[in-house]
Order: C-alpha cells, then sequence, then structure tokens
C-alpha cells in the first residue's frame, strides 16, 4: 500500500468517526431536550426526579442549548429553565468536562437564577464564560466556580458563593457578591450599590467607582480600588487591607477596626 493510500485510509476512517460521533450527539441532544420540555411542564420539578447521568453532555452542547432557549421562552414556565441549564452544567461537569459558554443575549427579557448551586472542584474550579444581560440571583450559592460575565448584571449575582472567583467586565447594578466567602472578586467596570457587603476573607479590586455603601461589613478581606470611592463605602470594615489610588468621600472608613 502506497503512502498516499494509507492518508486517504485514515482520513477516511477519522471522517467517519467524525459523523459518528456527531450523530450520537445529536441522538443526546435531542434526549436533553425532551427531557426539558418535560420540565418546563412541571410546575414544581423535582431536580432529584431528572436522570441526566447516561447522556454524554459537552460543553458545546450546552451552549447550543442555551442559545435555542428562546424558542420556549414563550412558554408558560419557561423561567424554570434557570435551574435545568444549572442541571445540565453540573452533570457534563461529573463527567469530566469544563469551561462551559452560556449566552442569554437573543433572550427577550433578563433571566433571574441562572447558574446558581453549582459546585467545582478545589482543584479543577468549575468554568463559565457567561454572556448576558442576566436577571437578579445569578450566580448564587456556588462553590469553586470561576465565572467570567461580559454584559450587564442586575441584583444579587454571586451571593452567598465560596471558594470561587468572579469578574465583571460589564455595570452591576447592586448587591454583587454579597456575604461571599474566601472568594476573587473583580469589578472591570461600575460594581453598583452595596456591591460586596459583609464579604469574608475576600479579594475584592474595584478597577472603576466604588458605589453607594458598597464593602459594607467586610471582614478580613483584601480590597484594591483604583476608582472613586462613593459615600457610606468601606465602611464597618474589620482586619481588612485596603489599597485606594483614587478619590474618598469623606464618610469612608467610618466605624472601621
Amino acid at each position: 500500500m502506497s503512502l498516499l493510500d494509507d492518508l486517504s485510509g485514515k482520513i477516511e476512517e477519522e471522517s467517519n468517526l467524525s459523523t459518528k460521533v456527531d450523530k450520537i450527539s445529536r441522538v443526546n441532544y435531542g434526549k436533553i431536550n425532551r427531557i426539558y420540555e418535560d420540565w418546563l411542564s412541571s410546575r414544581a420539578p423535582d431536580k432529584k426526579t431528572v436522570s441526566l447521568s447516561d447522556i454524554k453532555i459537552t460543553p458545546a452542547m450546552i451552549e447550543e442549548f442555551c442559545l435555542n432557549m428562546r424558542m420556549y421562552e414563550d412558554m408558560p414556565y419557561f423561567g424554570l429553565t434557570t435551574g435545568f441549564v444549572s442541571l445540565l452544567i453540573q452533570e457534563s461537569f461529573n463527567q469530566g468536562y469544563n469551561h462551559f459558554k452560556v449566552d442569554t443575549r437573543k433572550l427577550k427579557f433578563e433571566r433571574h437564577n441562572l447558574l446558581s448551586g453549582l459546585s467545582g472542584d478545589i482543584n479543577n474550579p468549575l468554568k463559565v464564560d457567561a454572556f448576558g444581560p442576566f436577571g437578579s440571583s445569578c450566580a448564587k450559592e456556588n462553590i469553586f466556580v470561576d465565572m467570567n460575565f461580559y454584559g450587564p448584571v442586575s441584583s444579587g449575582c454571586g451571593a452567598g458563593s465560596m471558594f470561587s472567583k468572579f469578574t465583571f467586565n460589564e455595570k452591576n447594578r447592586d448587591l454583587a457578591c454579597e456575604n461571599a466567602v474566601s472568594c476573587d472578586i473583580i469589578f472591570n467596570e461600575d460594581a453598583g450599590s452595596y456591591s460586596t457587603i459583609g464579604v469574608r476573607d475576600c479579594k475584592v479590586i474595584f478597577n472603576k467607582s466604588v458605589e453607594h455603601c458598597s464593602a459594607k461589613n467586610a471582614q478580613n478581606s483584601v480590597i484594591i480600588v483604583s476608582g472613586d470611592v462613593k459615600k457610606q463605602s468601606l465602611q464597618n470594615l474589620t482586619g481588612c487591607d485596603v489599597y485606594i489610588n483614587a478619590k474618598i468621600d469623606e464618610d469612608c472608613f467610618t466605624d472601621s477596626v
């Protein structure tokens, strides 16, 4: 057999394998859609009754699913979709996949509670690139995640999360990462009011202005500020290291120790 014949055979074999894998992916994607439609038909779906472990779920399938969610947006219980997306991501991560992309830019309205309740691993954080806008209470109560948000974010994103990293590349509305523990939190645009209040053992970087009442009641955290600090921010701090290269309003740092 000539080298050319051998090469042609390998190319054909790889092409057949690729087609087979694609067919398997389409079958699995169809299974996910059927489970999702059943999920939407229930007013109060029980996560414990949904089995996805026998379906190979890749990050590409999740990305496609999120892009196609708009087809279901007019269904009565579409709001339940947020919990289903978290189920897909967690199951895919448990199967050994990582680095997911979630894109909600084609939806008619902001969706709340997306990307919440996720768990990565201390040596392998669950990574998500999220393209919004996003509604309130997204990415809440996560542990060992690394999330990058591209697009405006509403109230309460990242609240109650632990051992995670959040990077916000557009403006937050308010209450971002409230009561987070042992997290790295980076604001590349305005953080919004009341952001990072009550955080503990965190590293918080404000690359733009620190809005009204942000970082109040923070404990044992490192806070780095490159933008102006607005009124009543950085108050009641306990055991924090604060580095500021910006204009500071007079009432900041009151009652801090």
